[in-house]
Parts: C-alpha cells; structure tokens; sequence
C-alpha cells in the first residue's frame, strides 16, 4: 500500500473511531442513534463501490439491504441458529441474488442500469409484502433473537454499539484492500474514461461485477445487523426511502472517499433527532440542511478537507484542478519526475488528477508506469486518426 494510501486509512479509521469514542459515554438512547449510524454507513460504504468508485447509479443498495434483513431474520426465527451463521447466509444469498441480477443488468448504461436496478427492488418488495406465508406480509416478521457472539448474547446498547462498529472498521479495512494500488488506478480510469479502460485491457466487466457483488455484501451486512438490532423486519427496509437515505448519506459525506460514507451516515441519522423540537416541522428543517448542504459542498463534506489539502501546494504554479503551464512540466521532465510526452487527449485526467498531490505522496514507480503507458496509448491514437 503507498504512502497515500495508508495515510487515508488512518485518517478513516480516526474518523470511525472518534464517533465511537464519544458514543460510548453517552446514554442508551445516544447508543442506539449510533449504532444505527454505523449500520448505515456499512450500507453506504457498499454504494461507495458501485457509485462513488466506478460511477454506476445502482438503486438496488436498498433492495440488498432489505435482503440481508430478511433473510438473517428469518433463518433466525425458524432455525435459531447463532447471528454470525445467519449473517454469513444472509450474506451469500443476497451475493447469488447480486450474481443473478448483473449478468443482464451490467450490461446497461447510465439512466437504463438505474431503472432497472430500480425495477427489481420494487419486484423485491412486492414479493416481500404479498409472499405472507414466508415474510409476515406487510406485518413483517417479528420475534428476531438478539444479537449474539459465540453463544454469548449482546443485550446491553454498550456492547451492540462496539459490535457494529468492529463489523464497521473491518468493512473499511477490506474496502482498503480492494482499492488498493495499483488496482485503484485502473479503478479511476474505468470511471474516467471507460474508453480508455476498455482499449488498454482492463475488463470492465469484471470490475463492474465485482463490485455490485461486493456493494451487495456490504448491504446485506448492514440489514442483517438492522434486523438483530431492532428484533423485527418488514417491509420497510426494502422500501425506496431506504435507498434515498444510503444514496443521500454517500453524496453528502463525499462519494469519492470511504469516510465520506461514515460521515454522510452519521450527519444523516443525527439530523432527524437535532430538529426534533421542531415537532411537525423538522422534516422542512431537515430536507433544507441537506439541500444546503449540496450546494455549498457538492463534493461532499469529506471533499472540502481533501480540497484544502490539495490546495495546501508547494509549487504556486499548480492549482486544485492540475498543472497550470507547460513550463512546470517541462521541468519535473527534467528533473526525471516524468517519462514521457505532453499530456493530450484523454490522458490529461492522470496528470490533472496527480499533479495537484504533493510529490511526495506520489509513487514514482507508478508515475513511470503510467506516463510508459500513456506514451504507448498516445501512439496508438495517433495511428487510429485519420488524414
């Protein structure tokens, strides 16, 4: 993992663990609020795959979550059967279902994939509301057991709060992992440019699949820990407010990074509980902070310190938004900074996107792969121009 790479997670992990901190001083209310928070921004941190990484507008997070909730609360009121065992069948059942979805699915684009991921949590819910003999109809299913760890059950709010948000620091590190160097290259350009991607041997398909799957692990975690947490599911975890509320939770706290999702999750379920002496009005007070909230950062919240840190640059001729002249590429060429040719085209995401970092966060080795491969593609370009 480089330099920046492990920098950015420890500066998630202290934003996950600072809430967590303070939560665990506060009374059995604040704790549940919280717990709550940490179940939703495992929800969001799997729609930061899918949307904030490759750029997909998946309305199906929701549809997974309400999946997990079901099916681990069933398996646990029929078979009573521990919480992992549950979990761990929640979790493969909602990926097959994942699996059975993206092979016609993924092959949208844009608003198409949107609608019919869409279409199937609303089928989802259907099924959920009208299949009584199985789900309890539109009553739910209650009676859900506890949460439980190796035969001991978590029935105080302190020990359900250090559970969640240990299941919380776990999906961080493995969203790391997945992200990390120098996959997260071919990551950036599949979002960038797909074009590209594609012409350079990166199989989209492949890294589409792997992360709907992954974003609805991700969901059906969260929505087993929500029905355990609250001891009933029903048909409201499947509904679209859910998924309004994991998408919302992402695009405020910053979808360009995973502790955007754990801020974005624990503003919004806060939010509520701040207004609520507002009485019938909070909901006017809570849509119009969220509403300012993405005019004023439409990058997120998380977006605004990563903007002051790429702002903070030693080099006055280099801006948030890249290199400024040719002049200052042409020296950092020689000084062996880069291989390569002049940025043209398509390829000036990779300069504009590293340039405006400090040299020193950057790997040199990958600047050189990367400006080799840029050379490379330039020529091919060149050749497919016609004239």
């Amino acid at each position: 993992m480089s330099s920046l790479y492990s920098r950015d997670f420890i500066v998630t992990l202290i934003i996950v663990l600072i809430p967590l901190c303070l939560a665990l001083n506060a009374d059995s209310y604040g704790q549940r609020i919280m717990t709550l928070s940490g179940i939703y921004a495992i929800a969001a941190m799997g729609y930061h795959l899918i949307f904030g990484r490759l750029g997909a507008l998946s309305l199906a997070q929701g549809c997974f979550f309400g999946l997990g909730a079901y099916s681990a609360g069933l398996i646990g009121v029929h078979f009573e059967l521990s919480f992992l065992t549950c979990l761990l069948f929640a979790v493969i059942f909602t990926a097959l279902v994942a699996l059975i979805i993206a092979l016609p699915v993924l092959r949208l684009e844009s608003h198409y994939f949107a609608l019919a991921t869409l279409g199937i949590a609303q089928v989802a819910l259907l099924i959920a509301i009208n299949w009584t003999e199985v789900t309890g109809g539109a009553n739910g299913t209650y009676g859900i057991p506890q949460l439980d760890l190796f035969g001991m059950e978590l029935s105080s709010s302190n020990h359900v709060l250090i559970f969640v948000w240990i299941i919380l620091v776990i999906i961080v590190s493995l969203t790391f992992w997945i992200m990390r160097a120098p996959f997260n290259y071919q990551v950036t350009l599949l979002k960038d440019t797909p074009e590209v991607a594609a012409s350079s041997g990166i199989d989209i398909g492949r890294w589409r699949l792997t992360f709907f799957i992954m974003s609805a692990i991700f969901g059906a975690t969260a929505g087993a820990l929500q029905a355990y947490t609250i001891g009933v599911v029903s048909p409201a975890t499947l509904e679209f407010q859910v998924m309004v509320s994991i998408l919302a939770m992402t695009v405020i706290g910053g979808k360009n990074h995973p502790a955007g999702a754990v801020i974005g999750a624990i503003l919004l379920t806060h939010l509520p509980e701040w207004f609520r002496f507002l009485e019938t009005h909070y909901l006017i007070a809570y849509g119009v902070a969220l509403l300012c909230t993405i005019i004023i950062t439409p990058s997120g919240i998380f977006g605004l310190f990563e903007k002051a840190k790429l702002s903070d640059n030693p080099d006055p001729s280099v801006n948030y938004f890249g290199v400024k002249s040719r002049q200052t590429l042409r020296t950092w060429r020689e000084k062996g900074w880069i291989i390569g040719p002049d940025p043209r085209g398509w390829f000036q995401w990779y300069y504009r996107y590293y340039m405006g970092r400090r040299l020193a966060d950057i790997d040199r080795k990958q600047i050189k792969r990367w400006s080799a491969f840029s050379r490379h593609a330039g020529q091919i370009r060149a050749n497919c121009e016609p004239g």
